[in-house]
């Protein structure tokens, strides 16, 4: 028979549990919501930004309408009219990983920084632009690790960067998401098993006053990470991550 003491703790047991449940419900809810929310904030973006309208617009001004596709591939060896650019950044180690800060919102005050820096520089070039809202470029780039690393990277990756925004002829902004492989030597043993070869996603955003729209101030999070990590609250390695600010050129 059961003494007194376990039936209480049994007892206490079972009083706690639909707290514990209440509390998972709770937090599945509140991610839902900011899911949610961001979605939503994307859809104003777009809507405030007038790409729906852009055609009727620009009749009415008597432009011409928005154009869907714009390749920018002619004389794409020879001559750049704008579409190319090359960038020089460096910054921090950052420890906190993107899915707390993008998924979880953690403020920057409460992000955590390691004892490593990065010093990198990239060329890109425009390849198309649709709803003449989204740039789609290609992008090939060098970086160099200090202070706890000394690792050594290499990226060629594609962009995709929204550049339409309702202040535009105020502060020129593009916000952009990258994708692809990214080369590495010189690995710490314990880094990802020593795998050279992962995806680079680096989310950014950049700024330029709208008389000088060929010089961007650009904030980027220089990240890699394995695919699969991504569901996982992020890389099982956190030193792939910098916080990295720089000025970007176009020509």
């Amino acid at each position: 028979m059961a003494s007194p003491s376990s039936a209480v703790v049994g007892l206490a047991m079972v009083a706690a549990a639909p707290g514990h449940a209440q509390a998972a419900i709770s937090h599945m809810a509140r991610e839902r919501w900011v899911f949610l929310a961001f979605v939503a904030a994307l859809l104003l973006a777009w809507l405030l930004s007038g790409a729906f309208g852009a055609g009727s617009a620009a009749a009415f001004e008597g432009e011409e309408p928005a154009s869907f596709l714009t390749w920018h591939t002619d004389n794409f060896f020879t001559q750049c009219d704008g579409n190319c650019a090359v960038s020089v950044f460096g910054g921090p180690q950052l420890l906190t990983h993107q899915y707390n800060i993008f998924i979880h919102l953690k403020p920057p005050w409460d992000w955590h920084f390691g004892n490593a820096d990065l010093v990198g520089g990239a060329i890109s070039r425009r390849l198309l632009t649709l709803w003449d809202s989204l740039d789609i470029e290609s992008e090939f780039g060098l970086a160099k690790r200090f202070g706890d690393m000394h690792t050594d990277e290499a990226w060629l990756v594609v962009n995709f960067r929204w550049t339409r925004f309702p202040w535009n002829q105020y502060l020129r902004t593009s916000i952009a998401i990258t994708a692809g492989p990214s080369f590495a030597v010189d690995l710490p043993r314990n880094a990802h098993d020593n795998a050279a070869i992962l995806n680079y996603f680096s989310p950014e955003i950049t700024f330029a006053l709208p008389q000088y729209p060929q010089y961007e101030l650009m904030v980027q999070m220089h990240h890699r990470s394995n695919f699969v990590d991504i569901g996982k609250g992020g890389t099982p390695d956190p030193g792939w991550q910098f916080l990295t600010v720089g000025l970007r050129y176009r020509f």
